[in-house]
């Protein structure tokens, strides 16, 4: 227990076992929050991927940029045309079934990722579970169904259908916020 260790003091009125602790922390804790660690951290998770995403956009006279930004105007544009049609949730044993009508307007189904969220339980992260498109809807111009399997572990009220932007090429978030929710 470390709080007798603070009050254990030798003749010179210093505690030994306590500094000797604080020192092994110390030495075990200061790799994980020092200013090189947070350097080396930014180059290789941002400026390394920004640094290189700039140059593949920036080749060929900018072509890949151009099309990114083509891309980005047209979700801008009719990302309001997007919306979900009829949700059907079934247990078939230990696995729920989600089935969710999805309608896309003029945005292609190939430029957005239809997925299944739940938020985190205790310190895990969100579960993201990608929905698979399946037929097209009958009468519906640019609508399909979606489909996901999931544990149920957790309760079918925990999962909502969403979605969100794809680009392998883009930072979602960051460089395409949008997002439409089931519910």
């Amino acid at each position: 227990m470390p709080i007798p260790l603070f009050y254990a003091r030798d003749a010179h009125g210093i505690p030994r076992a306590w500094v000797a602790r604080m020192r092994a922390s110390m030495a075990r804790l200061a790799p994980h929050f020092s200013s090189n660690r947070m350097l080396c951290e930014y180059l290789e998770r941002v400026y390394g991927p920004a640094a290189a995403a700039f140059r593949r956009r920036s080749a060929e006279s900018g072509q890949l940029a151009r099309a990114l930004h083509a891309w980005q105007r047209r979700l801008e544009t009719h990302w309001h045309e997007i919306r979900f049609g009829d949700l059907e949730v079934r247990q078939e044993g230990d696995q729920w079934v989600f089935r969710v009508q999805v309608y896309f307007g003029a945005v292609s189904p190939q430029w957005v990722c239809v997925e299944l969220y739940a938020d985190p339980v205790a310190d895990a992260e969100p579960l993201r579970v990608v929905m698979a498109q399946g037929d097209q809807l009958l009468g519906a111009c640019n609508g399909y169904v979606y489909q996901a399997v999931v544990s149920a572990s957790r309760p079918a009220w925990h999962y909502t259908p969403r979605i969100i932007p794809d680009h392998p090429e883009v930072r979602i978030p960051m460089e395409a916020a949008y997002i439409v929710w089931q519910r």
